[in-house]
């Protein structure tokens, strides 16, 4: 029988924790290697900045990531607060890029440095439509880099205005988790 509840998130991450697994290798990335655990924190740590950022149950989020860590954070964590994903190719062209976001109405982009700054000059500019209120920013790292380093100097901070007083919050991503991990270890 089915569970009339059901969360991928629970499934595929939070249970292997709930095992007894919390303290074995889940990703592996270059030298780094991250835990179940660990995992797990950030996918909470995320979740919550998707609530704290209004971003509702049903909406979407697009992914436009490499193959870096965070893509799993940002795929648990919005699975674990009842979003939808989205994913893009992160080398797709602007064009494209804007294209996605319209068409999934996404309220909210993880996306790679050079993504993100391609998104808010297209917010600037009134080529996304009005859904789209946070982009949560991911330095495209190396394996030998750290993916949770700093943001270079093109990626856009801060709120970014749009046509009609719209705006656009964008942030890193690590900085926002690491400001909501102490909410996620009270809990």
């Amino acid at each position: 029988m089915f569970p009339e509840r059901f969360n991928l998130a629970d499934y595929y991450l939070f249970a292997r924790v709930g095992e007894g697994l919390g303290d074995k290798p889940a990703l592996l990335f270059g030298p780094r290697s991250y835990t179940y655990r660990a995992v797990a924190r950030r996918s909470l740590a995320f979740a919550r900045l998707l609530h704290r950022g209004d971003v509702r149950r049903g909406e979407r989020v697009l992914l436009a990531l490499t193959d870096l860590p965070p893509f799993a954070w940002a795929l648990f964590g919005t699975l674990a607060r009842g979003g939808v994903i989205a994913m893009a190719n992160p080398h797709g062209t602007a064009e494209q890029l804007q294209r996605l976001v319209r068409y999934t109405r996404a309220t909210a982009v993880v996306a790679i440095e050079p993504v993100a700054a391609a998104l808010a000059d297209a917010f600037r500019n009134g080529w996304l439509g009005d859904e789209l209120r946070h982009v949560w920013i991911v330095p495209d790292a190396a394996s030998e880099a750290d993916p949770e380093g700093p943001l270079g100097d093109t990626a856009p901070r801060g709120v970014i205005p749009g046509p009609g007083g719209a705006s656009l919050r964008c942030a890193s991503l690590a900085e926002a988790l690491q400001a909501e991990l102490p909410s996620v270890d009270d809990a």
